[in-house]
This record gives C-alpha cells, sequence and structure tokens, in this order.
C-alpha cells in the first residue's frame, strides 16, 4: 500500500505588531522601484508571487478596480486548464491603495510585457527571487519572513479581526476546496464583500502606528 501523504509548509510571517516596522523599512529599502511596488503590491492584495510578477497590462480594469488572473497563472486551476476544462478569470478587487500602486508599476512598464518587468531584460518580469532577496536586504533571514509569508500575515490579521467570514478570506486567497467542480467554481465568489474587506485591509496597513 502506497500512502502519499503531503505536508504542508508552513512559511514564516509577520504577526501584526510587527508590521509597521516591515512597511517602515520597505518605505526606505535601496533596491529598484519596480520591486518595492511589487511587495506593496503583494502585501495589499494577498496574492501569490506567480500570480503577481505574470500580471500584464490587459488584466488590469482600472475603471471598475478588478484584476482579472487568468485561471492559467492559479495554482488551484492551473492543472484542469490544461486537461482543457475552460475556467474563467480569478477576479482580485483592488483597494484605493492597491489601484495606486498598480497604476505607478504600469506607467513605469509602459511598453513591456508584464507590469512587474524586469530592469535589465526586456519582456521578462522580475525575478521571483528578487522579492525574498529584498526581504532578506531588510535584514529578515529566510526564517523569520517569506514573501509568500505576507499572504499567511493577510490571512491571520483578517481571521483576528473577527470582521470577515473565513469563507471570505478563503476566496481572497483562491483556495478552492477540491471536492467542488468546475461547474460550482464561481469567479466572482463573494466578491462584493471582498471589495469591502480589501479596503479594509488597506485602511489597515495605511493606518498603522
Amino acid at each position: 500500500i502506497t500512502i502519499n501523504n503531503k505536508i504542508k509548509k508552513n512559511y514564516p510571517y509577520l504577526k501584526s505588531d510587527n508590521l509597521h516596522f516591515f512597511i517602515s523599512k520597505l518605505k526606505v529599502l535601496n533596491v529598484h522601484p519596480i520591486i518595492k511596488k511589487a511587495l506593496f503590491f503583494k502585501l495589499h492584495t494577498g496574492v501569490r508571487g506567480s500570480e503577481l510578477l505574470l500580471a500584464k497590462h490587459q488584466d488590469i480594469d482600472l475603471v471598475n478596480k478588478i484584476w482579472k488572473i487568468p485561471a492559467l497563472h492559479i495554482k488551484q486551476f492551473r492543472r484542469k486548464v490544461l486537461l482543457g476544462y475552460d475556467i474563467p478569470d480569478f477576479l482580485v478587487p483592488l483597494s484605493d491603495q492597491a489601484l495606486e500602486i498598480i497604476k505607478d508599476a504600469m506607467q513605469w512598464s509602459l511598453g513591456e510585457k508584464y507590469i512587474f518587468s524586469s530592469p535589465r531584460k526586456h519582456n521578462q518580469p522580475i525575478h521571483f527571487n528578487s522579492l525574498n532577496m529584498a526581504i532578506r536586504k531588510m535584514g529578515y533571514n529566510k526564517n523569520q519572513l517569506t514573501s509568500h509569508g505576507l499572504r499567511s500575515t493577510f490571512s491571520t490579521i483578517l481571521n483576528d479581526s473577527g470582521l470577515f467570514q473565513e469563507n471570505w478570506i478563503e476566496a481572497q486567497l483562491s483556495h478552492v476546496d477540491k471536492n467542488r467542480t468546475r461547474a460550482s467554481y464561481n469567479h466572482a465568489e463573494y466578491l462584493t464583500q471582498r471589495i469591502e474587506m480589501m479596503q479594509w485591509w488597506s485602511d489597515y496597513l495605511t493606518n498603522l502606528k
């Protein structure tokens, strides 16, 4: 009998009382501006690094403040897309703060394929390691914080606030029950609630002292 148990990896993340210090350090960090924008945008949206770095200009709806991530770029949906299933884009509501960050990034990368484009290589996104390297430059070692750990910070603080249902938070993290069928997946799930939640989150980050 073969038993295939996947061990869930827990990434080190920031607790709420360390978040203001992180943001203060990131603001003055001496790295390329597009890397700082990528980290700030990741913090404000709670997305995975791969989803962030593959973002293209046409994915952003500036009028409706929505980021449409192709299902192929979403970890949970990639396999089904490759098998030929028609999976709709994943919708990420953008807060006022996230919108300003992405507008700045889009202006910087105008004419490039990716929004968070490499400063050195044409039509290539910044390297994923650039995010973790920036965090290391801030003084955090790999056992203290990773860029993926920012998702855990996002999830933990929202859950601890008691203001939002777990389903809304899980939907924002694109965590989908494996038992759900393709037909039951709604790309706009809890979108109205998530719009309010994401604005609360960005306001929380902005008002940290």
